[in-house]
C-alpha cells in the first residue's frame, strides 16, 4: 500500500485515508505510534531470522490472544459473533473460490463437503480470544541491524475479533 495525500472520509470526517497502487480504497487508518521500518513482505530476511522472527510473532501472538476482554462490547468474550462470522464465510465459500479461479472444476464442486461446519470448527468448552485474523508479510515490520532483521511491531487490527487463536493460521498460510 502507498500512503496518499490525506483526505477526509465521509465516514470518518478527520480521519487520514490510504490507497493502493491502483487507486483500491480508501481505507481510514489511525495512527497510534509510528514503527520504523519495513514490511517483512518488503524486506530480504535469512532463513536463520526468519526462524527467530517465528518464535517472536509465536509469543507476540500469544500476547494478543491473553489480552483481557470486557464481558459486553464489540469485542465480548462471546463465541456467537465469531460462529456468525464463519457462517457468513462457509455460505460465500464456493462463489469466493470460484471468482478466484484456483481450483478446478471437479475440486470447486466438492469444496463445501470437506469443510467442516460451524458447530464442528467452534470449540465451546474453551473461551473465545481476541485474534489479529490478518497476520501476514504485510503488517509484520522491522528492519535490518548489523545484518540481521528484527521484528519491530504488528500493524493492522481492522480485521480483529474475538474467536479462536486456530484462526490466525490462515491469514499466515494464504499470506
Amino acid at each position: 500500500m502507498a500512503t496518499i495525500p490525506p483526505r477526509r472520509c465521509a465516514r470518518f470526517s478527520s480521519m487520514p485515508t490510504l490507497a493502493d497502487a491502483a487507486g483500491g480504497g480508501p481505507w481510514p487508518y489511525i495512527i497510534t505510534r509510528a514503527i520504523p521500518g519495513l514490511s517483512l513482505g518488503e524486506s530480504r530476511v535469512s532463513a536463520a531470522d526468519m526462524a527467530e522472527l517465528a518464535r517472536w510473532a509465536g509469543a507476540v501472538t500469544r500476547r494478543i490472544h491473553d489480552l483481557p476482554l470486557d464481558a459486553a462490547g464489540p469485542l465480548a468474550r462471546d463465541w456467537r459473533p465469531f460462529a456468525e462470522f464463519l457462517a457468513r464465510q462457509r455460505a460465500g465459500l464456493t462463489a469466493r473460490h470460484a471468482a478466484w479461479g484456483a481450483l478446478p472444476p471437479p475440486l470447486l464442486a466438492q469444496i463445501e463437503a470437506f469443510v467442516p461446519s460451524v458447530e464442528q470448527l467452534i470449540d465451546r468448552a474453551t473461551a473465545p480470544v481476541l485474534v489479529h485474523c490478518d497476520l501476514n508479510r504485510d503488517h509484520i515490520l522491522g528492519a535490518a541491524d548489523a545484518g540481521r532483521w528484527l521484528p519491530a511491531g504488528i500493524i493492522d487490527f481492522g480485521d480483529a475479533r474475538v474467536g479462536d487463536p486456530l484462526f490466525e493460521a490462515g491469514a499466515l498460510i494464504l499470506g
